[in-house]
């Protein structure tokens, strides 16, 4: 539920019916980073002024609606309100020009962009043309009352972002006898603690599916898959002689499970770690002779037939192999780790997948039914918070979002022409993000392309994600952020742009905030433009 200030408001003082109705279903239907002032009054060069409704949020702006209820049109050019001239755009623009004097009279450094519109909650469709001077954006009509928190990131198209100390100052300047403490992280945990369990809810059912012994489980991005592999390893971890391999394709999802799982005597053993790397590592297999130049040649061609040249002299076993990202995997790979299994312990095999993050096609198919595969599927996106996911959704086939899930008004847009300012603005936004509370290690930045990433790079200092406990700014493409959660993601969209998949792989990283820097067409394809 939005805020409504000050505290205590009362709905049933706002005599007027429409208004009222639109303030109790803002209110209950928005999340509460938005904060709504209803009936503002103010007085400047000696004239009165009434707002129906201000709209404040720390991460769009300030801005005023305009109510109107009943019968409303336009005729000849003139506003009609039930069959009377009355015209609520130009009360709206001017109580908003009027405001925005107020508080920079209070607070000379505020943004001088105040957004405002017009909300008409008995309209359900516009027929014919508007004035040129109102843009469709800053009309709500009954049907968009259904989505709220859209209808205002469209309402509010020329965001700005206030600080804490200007959130707080506005609200003294608006509702002078309250007292508030802004808090600019109470919503990202509020939506953190809300997601893990929802996430608990979804995972901890097809978990119980470990009493079989071949498990293929399908997910969209943020649906739980890495959560329930890890969850697979700690079931599977029942006696000091338990042996479980837990692997992916990529090296920074690889690391993070090494970490995580490096010591966890005395419940058995875990080798876990990016694929390549691990079967290197195999006890049996013989040391590569030729050079590691850690180049793609080196990882993609000759690490790879080293380990099929020399795979019969591996004695590795496992009781249990779980594969996260598998659709990265070749069926070849994928018979490797099968033989790895011991016939003689549970002789248990997991594959987790999501085949629309397939970045690179190495021939990945799902194993059947038929020869003896369990299938499950985890529908419900479990990571992102609701406006996230709704974009993931509606623009990238990704996983739609509980109900329940909270909407964070996440979402922030930056508008570039050239990869100089693509850059500027990802470290700007960073330096924001840090100023707002986040740490450095909870901040992810993914470039379109290695060129735009290495620049990044080289002009802030940021590092890769394997150094993320160090403290740094992660920065990556998107084949290296899958299975990756940060909350902070910064999708930097540069000349060559991103293909749809990897962009779904980076939008889909964020856990609390996302933002999304690029081109006018880059936001236009998102829904974002305008």
């Amino acid at each position: 539920m939005a805020q409504l200030l000050p505290y205590g408001f009362n709905l049933s003082s706002i005599t007027n019916i429409a208004e009222r109705q639109v303030v109790d279903i803002l209110s209950r239907r928005l999340s509460p980073q938005w904060m709504l002032i209803p009936n503002f009054n103010f007085r400047l060069n000696n004239v009165d002024h009434e707002v129906d409704l201000v709209v404040l949020n720390a991460d769009y702006g300030i801005g005023i609606v305009e109510v109107k209820g009943g019968r409303i049109g336009i005729k000849n050019g003139q506003w009609v309100h039930n069959g009377n001239p009355e015209n609520p755009d130009d009360q709206a623009r001017r109580n908003a020009y009027g405001l925005r004097e107020i508080l920079l009279e209070i607070i000379p450094t505020l943004p001088k962009v105040l957004s405002w519109g017009i909300a008409l909650p008995d309209s359900t469709a516009i027929v014919g043309e508007l004035p040129v001077d109102v843009e469709r954006n800053q009309v709500i009509l009954q049907p968009d009352l259904d989505e709220p928190d859209l209808a205002l990131h469209r309402l509010f198209a020329r965001r700005i972002q206030l600080l804490p100390t200007e959130v707080e100052r506005i609200i003294e300047a608006l509702c002078p006898t309250m007292s508030f403490t802004y808090d600019s992280n109470a919503l990202d945990r509020m939506v953190r603690e809300h997601i893990t369990s929802v996430c608990e809810a979804q995972v901890g059912a097809i978990k119980e599916l470990d009493i079989n012994r071949r498990i293929y489980v399908e997910g969209r991005a943020g649906t739980g898959k890495t959560y329930l592999a890890k969850r697979w390893v700690w079931s599977g971890l029942t006696h000091e002689d338990s042996r479980i391999l837990l692997t992916c394709y990529n090296d920074p999802l690889g690391q993070q499970f090494r970490d995580e799982f490096d010591d966890i005597e005395p419940r058995g053993s875990v080798t876990a770690g990016p694929f390549l790397r691990i079967m290197l590592e195999l006890e049996g297999m013989p040391t590569p002779e030729f050079e590691n130049t850690n180049d793609s040649e080196y990882w993609g061609e000759k690490v790879p037939a080293h380990i099929i040249d020399n795979w019969v002299k591996v004695t590795a076993r496992f009781d249990r192999i779980v594969v996260d990202e598998a659709q990265d995997f070749s069926p070849a790979w994928i018979g490797l780790l099968e033989s790895l299994l011991d016939p003689a312990g549970e002789n248990k095999f997991f594959l987790l997948a999501d085949e629309r993050q397939t970045l690179i096609d190495r021939g990945f198919r799902a194993p059947g039914i038929d020869i003896g595969w369990v299938h499950a599927r985890l529908v419900a996106n479990v990571r992102n918070p609701r406006d996230i996911a709704i974009i993931a959704r509606k623009y990238l086939d990704g996983a739609s979002a509980p109900s329940s899930m909270p909407s964070a008004n996440a979402i922030a847009t930056r508008v570039i022409t050239t990869d100089e300012e693509a850059v500027a603005e990802a470290i700007a936004a960073v330096q924001y993000e840090r100023d707002r509370g986040f740490a450095s290690e909870d901040i992810l930045v993914v470039a379109s392309s290695p060129a735009l990433r290495d620049r990044l790079r080289q002009e802030s200092g940021f590092g890769i994600a394997e150094d993320r406990a160090l403290g740094v700014v992660s920065c990556e493409v998107a084949h290296r952020a899958k299975g990756l959660e940060y909350p902070v993601v910064i999708v930097v969209s540069g000349f060559d742009g991103f293909k749809v998949n990897a962009l779904y792989v980076a939008i889909t990283r964020a856990s609390n905030r996302l933002w999304l820097v690029g081109g006018p067409q880059f936001l236009e394809d998102l829904g974002l433009g305008g």
